[in-house]
């Protein structure tokens, strides 16, 4: 009997979530220490995923704490990854310039140039991604940044497969570049 009081009285609950089309209430601006907070939380953070929109929610004022993670290279390279794919969300220019450079640099931690390839993907014109992903795929020693780089293009550039398909006739092994065979209907 209880429990269907219970369940009653949770069905008939008002819903905490807005009606779509409801007007959100206004949200106050972030002083800059609530900024620097959120950035430090959601870079520690290693079992929740945090959104792109709680991201946004920043604003541009996180870009300076996140260009600090990203440049700081006694991070984990798992916390510059996360500041670089936010940046990419808050300041995208700022993003395609450090992911261009992080490219440039085979010194840099493997995670982190495999990041920098996605968020390339993601801030970059189809002609910078194009200039920039073919090099990383003909041109890496790594094998899985060569096909990490193909599966963008493939995915981000009109004509990325035809440079796949040419990558491809390379590679010796070409096991790694499954996903963009796929994205390109090629088999081999």
């Amino acid at each position: 009997m209880l429990s269907g009081l219970v369940l009653t009285l949770i069905l008939s609950a008002p819903s905490a979530a807005p009606r779509p089309g409801a007007p959100s209430a206004p949200t106050r601006a972030l002083s800059e220490g609530e900024i620097a907070s959120r950035v430090r939380t959601y870079l520690a953070v290693i079992d929740t995923p945090i959104s792109d929109a709680q991201w946004k929610a920043l604003g541009a004022g996180a870009a300076p704490q996140l260009t600090a993670v990203l440049e700081d290279s006694r991070r984990l390279p798992t916390a510059r990854g996360r500041a670089l794919w936010a940046l990419g969300l808050i300041a995208p220019a700022a993003a395609e310039a450090h992911a261009r450079r992080i490219l440039a640099d085979p010194a840099q931690e493997l995670h982190l140039r495999d990041v920098a390839i996605g968020a390339l993907g993601q801030v970059a014109t189809p002609e910078v991604v194009a200039r920039e992903l073919t090099l990383v795929m003909e041109t890496d020693a790594s094998r899985q940044l060569r096909a990490r780089a193909a599966s963008v293009l493939a995915e981000k550039v009109e004509g990325g497969c035809e440079a796949v398909r040419g990558q491809l006739a390379r590679e010796a092994s070409p096991e790694a570049f499954r996903t963009s065979m796929r994205r390109c209907h090629l088999s081999r």
